[in-house]
């Protein structure tokens, strides 16, 4: 049985190659963006690197481009986690700022073909780097959860 795991683990690592394409879907939760509903896709270029790529269409075709860095460690926003007028619950509201065991904190500037600028931080685990929560805010107003 070990033995089938590491041979998973192996093919796991050997169909990502040296970098993975992550997605991560960002729901309007305030601001314009809430008026179209339009879930964003994003798309991060991921080699455990800690930083890499990342791209997002806007609902309008405009592509937003940049590049993102992730740290150990950090502080959780509870405005980012469970944010006031959030449509889409992604955590308990009862979170609260405070630092917590194996964090890495994300943050991302893309800037589009027509001049949006999209903020984004994130959070993810150590233990599990291809998955976290975030939020996205651009120069328009708007507010996105996203979920990876």
């Amino acid at each position: 049985m070990r033995n089938m795991a590491l041979l998973l683990l192996a093919a796991a690592t050997l169909s990502c190659g040296t970098s993975c394409t992550l997605t991560a879907k960002a729901y309007p939760v305030a601001g314009p963006a809430v008026r179209t509903g339009q879930i964003l896709t994003a798309k991060f270029t991921w080699s455990g690197s800690g930083s890499g790529q990342v791209e997002v269409t806007m609902p309008d075709g405009e592509v937003c481009t940049g590049r993102y860095s992730t740290i150990v460690g950090g502080v959780v926003s509870p405005q980012i986690v469970a944010g006031a007028g959030s449509t889409v619950a992604v955590a308990s509201a009862s979170v609260s700022s405070g630092s917590i065991s194996g964090l890495q904190t994300s943050r991302a500037m893309l800037v589009g073909t027509r001049g949006t600028m999209l903020d984004f931080e994130g959070y993810t685990s150590g233990a599990n780097p291809t998955h976290g929560f975030g939020q996205a805010k651009d120069n328009k107003g708007s507010v996105w959860k996203l979920i990876w």
